[in-house]
């Protein structure tokens, strides 16, 4: 009897296996969104190495630009450890052109201490580490040279840092101007060429001259300028400019009491719809040859982060432009925007059952059953200003050489547009359609642009699981 009993437990244990075996097989790709799951939860990560200046790989470059000086320019790089201490090599190499051909010298140091190219730095974690660069031009007479130094800490994060030093003739030559900057373009672009001489641009030229007239200003055309006039405090800025024939530079900045001051140290600016951007540091100005501005519907445009700037919100600033034309005339104009406190694009999860239940960790997966969608905020400043929205959803249906492959999953979603006017915010819900898409990994793309320029560019990976449903019917 006793055998008995034990081979009725062995045989019901082999049921159970193998019933437990064809649900984990039929929900295989509802399993592998919780593998991630739980692999986020466990996983202990490794210490990440943070820096105002420096950019990981992958990210947006960003090149930090230090003016233009005849002197040698330090600049230090701050860098801190999340978690715990850490060690990391740094590393530099140094680009130059311009009519000189002598050697531009950076010296890197933290403390007393001077570094090598390629030595282990060490950095903490409770207390941010100073890295000091010193860029140093030719001893020796030279003209103007543009120097750029790349600087790489690790393998995740790198920088670049710009200076021009003048020659002597053309310090003794500026000393009683304004002081304004010219920015040099990027090396390796090949999208816009270098400024050429008046007597040389084409009729496709950002000047707008007709090929062989003198590049003059009309008297009687005034440029323009419009930017959106609500942003996100944490935000981009999208300003688009439309300047008549002639124009050389165009400076940016804002209006204080009247006078035209720098932009606030730690602004960002893209000149390339947010290709990438230049960080100005020191306080220099934010000059730039037209034929570095990208053209979009036909206007000069250029996009302003404000994020680390630490701009007032719900104050008002006054956005300006100098443009000086090949003639040496200038004008300013102003444009007014508004700065306002709000999490733009904060994803929640919802249901019919339990609303707007937060996700407040954005390294965790966002994770779909039946009954729930994806919910999302904006101010309605952007829509009654002109912004425009586009969303798109897709699924991943495989992998290219190891690269993800998404293909278009709208037709089995549906999206809605609510306006709450208990926050003044656009509530856009985007939903699953009559029936909850198959289990799998999903992209959400949201893009919002003001004039043809795209402010707000944000990806989401979300999932859909149907095993929170399994599990809610084993427990009942």
């Amino acid at each position: 009897m006793k055998n008995n009993r034990i081979k009725a437990c062995v045989l019901l244990s082999a049921v159970l296996f193998a019933g437990t075996f064809g649900i984990s097989i039929g929900e295989t790709q509802a399993r592998y969104s919780n593998r991630i799951f739980c692999s986020t939860v466990l996983e202990i990560p490794e210490p990440e190495i943070e820096s105002e200046v420096l950019f990981k790989n992958g990210e947006t470059p960003v090149t930090v630009y230090l003016g233009k000086t005849a002197e040698e320019k330090t600049f230090l790089i701050p860098v801190k450890s999340s978690g715990a201490d850490t060690k990391e090599k740094i590393s530099w190499n140094i680009k130059s052109e311009g009519t000189g051909t002598e050697d531009v010298l950076a010296e890197f140091r933290i403390g007393e201490k001077n570094l090598s190219s390629g030595e282990e730095i060490e950095i903490g974690s409770e207390t941010e580490t100073s890295v000091e660069m010193k860029i140093i031009p030719p001893s020796g007479g030279h003209g103007e040279i543009t120097a750029t130094v790349e600087v790489a800490l690790g393998t995740e994060l790198s920088g670049r840092f710009k200076v021009v030093f003048l020659e002597a003739a053309a310090v003794e030559e500026s000393s009683g101007e304004s002081g304004t900057t010219d920015i040099p373009p990027e090396e390796g672009t090949g999208e816009n060429p270098p400024a050429e001489e008046p007597e040389s641009e084409s009729p496709e030229s950002s000047s707008g001259n007709a090929e062989g007239s003198a590049p003059t200003v009309d008297a009687g055309t005034k440029a323009e300028i419009k930017a959106l006039p609500f942003f996100d405090s944490d935000g981009k800025l999208p300003v688009a400019m439309d300047l008549p024939g002639g124009i050389k530079t165009v400076k940016i900045g804002i209006v204080k009491d009247g006078i035209f001051e720098n932009l606030p140290e730690g602004t960002k600016i893209s000149l390339d719809n947010g290709g990438s951007y230049y960080l100005v540091s020191g306080g220099a100005d934010a000059e730039f040859s037209v034929s570095e501005i990208h053209f979009i519907d036909g206007k000069q445009s250029v996009l302003l982060d404000f994020e680390k700037a630490g701009i007032e919100p719900e104050k008002e600033i006054t956005v300006a432009i100098e443009t000086t034309a090949i003639s040496g005339l200038t004008e300013t104009y102003e444009v007014l925007s508004t700065p306002i406190d709000f999490e733009s694009g904060k994803i929640k999860i919802a249901s019919s059952v339990e609303q707007l239940v937060e996700t407040e960790e954005r390294e965790k997966p966002y994770i779909l059953s039946g009954g729930e969608w994806l919910e999302t905020s904006f101010p309605e400043e952007w829509i009654e200003n002109g912004a425009a929205q586009s969303i798109f959803i897709n699924i991943l249906s495989g992998y290219s050489d190891g690269n993800p492959v998404f293909e278009s999953a709208e037709e089995n979603f549906k999206t809605e547009y609510v306006q709450n006017d208990l926050n003044g915010s656009h509530d856009f819900k985007i939903m699953p359609g009559e029936y909850l898409p198959g289990a799998g990994t999903y992209e959400l793309i949201i893009r919002w642009e003001f004039e043809g320029i795209c402010f707000y560019n944000e990806r989401i990976t979300f999932f859909i699981n149907y095993l929170a449903d399994i599990y809610s019917t084993f427990e009942s």
